[in-house]
Parts: structure tokens; sequence; C-alpha cells
């Protein structure tokens, strides 16, 4: 199981568009992670086992609502946020449980995400024809457009974990922060043409994020006792603290996922 993890986050890694050098740190990130897993399942088992080391994905759910400053900028933050939706994003990375009871547990782990939002369908305006009261578009230029943002960040988090019971399947709650790193922005623009065609173009950039945006974390789930490990499964929550960009118009993530933690 450890290893299909493993395998599909490399494959999304590749199909992401980071410089080389990025992909090589994060998969060597990765690697070692799992070098770490290995090495501990081989020593002996009559450790109180209170550090376990393991794997984390969550397929999540991502938002971004904006807010402004002063009336002008509070105008286009709501007028955005009208046309601006959810759109699917991903976590993926290592983790690792320390446990400091029969009820309590630190977690903690380094972790890639991609985060953002996506526009409406947008009708593009051109000039109108007086006589036909309809809109003149040139030939060859698209009559609509979808924007797609993909914020790529790597996730730093560390929560505390409360277990209501002490049985093979015990149920738990979980909060804490997470320090998030700013890597890029992908954005992709979708053109539609009034044949049906689409023609899909895209540009990576900064776009006057912080460089650091914590959030606040929470969710509970299931923890699984098995023979080889600790399997979980957890809906998290996720909501930046600060504004994540520079400017008057802010931003701000919000996502929802479905995590599941194998520890070793």
């Amino acid at each position: 199981m450890k290893c299909a993890l493993f395998y599909a986050t490399i494959c999304h890694l590749f199909r992401l568009h980071l410089k080389p050098e990025m992909k090589s740190r994060i998969i060597l990130i990765l690697s070692a992670l799992i070098c770490a897993c290995f090495t501990l399942t081989a020593q002996e088992n009559t450790s109180s086992k209170k550090f376990r080391f393991g794997l984390f994905v969550s397929p999540d759910v991502s938002f971004r609502s904006l807010a402004g400053n002063t009336g002008v900028s509070a105008q286009i933050a709501d007028t955005r946020n009208g046309y601006e939706k959810i759109k699917p994003g991903f976590t993926a990375g290592g983790e690792a449980i320390y446990r400091l009871s029969d009820r309590f547990s630190f977690t903690g782990g380094i972790q890639f995400s991609v985060k953002g939002d996506k526009t409406d369908v947008l009708t593009l305006t051109y000039s109108v024809d007086p006589r036909t009261g309809f809109a003149n578009v040139p030939p060859g230029e698209p009559n609509t457009a979808q924007f797609i943002y993909n914020s790529r960040y790597i996730d730093l988090p560390l929560r505390v974990d409360y277990y209501f019971t002490q049985k093979k399947f015990t149920p738990f709650i979980t909060a804490g922060v997470s320090t998030n790193i700013f890597l890029n922005e992908r954005t992709i623009v979708v053109k539609g043409y009034a044949d049906g065609s689409e023609k899909r173009s895209a540009v990576t950039g900064q776009n006057d994020y912080h460089r650091v945006n914590p959030q606040v974390q929470f969710g509970g789930g299931i923890e699984v006792l098995l023979k080889t490990g600790i399997l979980r499964v957890l809906p998290i929550a996720r909501m930046s603290v600060l504004p994540v960009n520079k400017g008057s118009v802010n931003g701000y993530f919000y996502s929802v996922g479905l995590g599941v933690n194998y520890f070793l």
C-alpha cells in the first residue's frame, strides 16, 4: 500500500509543471521518508512504538475567498467571489506520529499540496453590431474563457490528536496549524470558440503571493490497528489565517480533504 501511494505521488509530480530541480528535491524528500519507514520496520518490534513514520495522501476540494480593503477593492472582491468556485486539489507527503499517552499524540509532517480555485466559463464581450444587437466576434477569436488557478505549496503541518478509546478501531479528533511555503502558481486558460472547440494555455509565476502562509487544520476519523502498522482515515479541513497574497484584494485558501495515513 505504501509503495502504491508513493508511486501515485511521483506520477502526479511529473504531470505538474515544476522546475526540474524542484521536482528532484520533492522526490528526494519523499524517497528519504520511504527509506526511513523501511528502516524502522526492519528494527525489533519490542520498542514501545512511541514514534511511527508513514505516508499521507488526501484528495481535496479547494476554494479561495477574496476580501477587499477599500470600497473599490471590496466591490472587485465581491464580483470575483460571484464567479470563482471550487476546484479539485491534492495533498501528499510524509507524516510522523509521537504518542504522548493513551489519549494524546502529536502528528507532524512535510507535504506537497495543490490549492486554488477556478472561474465559471466566462462570456467574452466584443463590440456590439447596432444592426443586429449581437457582439461582433473577430474571426479566430474565442467567445468564452475559463481560468484555473493551481497554487503549489510545501506544507509543514503539526497537529494534536485526541483518542476516544483504545481499541482496534479507535475514533479520534485532530487539530493544529500548518506552515505553508509557496512555490508558484500555474494558471490555465481554457478558451472556447464558436465551433465548439477549445484551446488551453498556461503560465507559471509568483503572482505576488506571500512566501509563507499559516493555516489552521482540524478534523477527525478512525484509526485502525493492523498487523503491519496503523491505518488512518480522516476528513480534514484547512483554513488560511492570513491573506495568501499581497495587494488591496486579499485571498484566503480553504480546503476539505479525505486524508489517508499509513504508519509503520
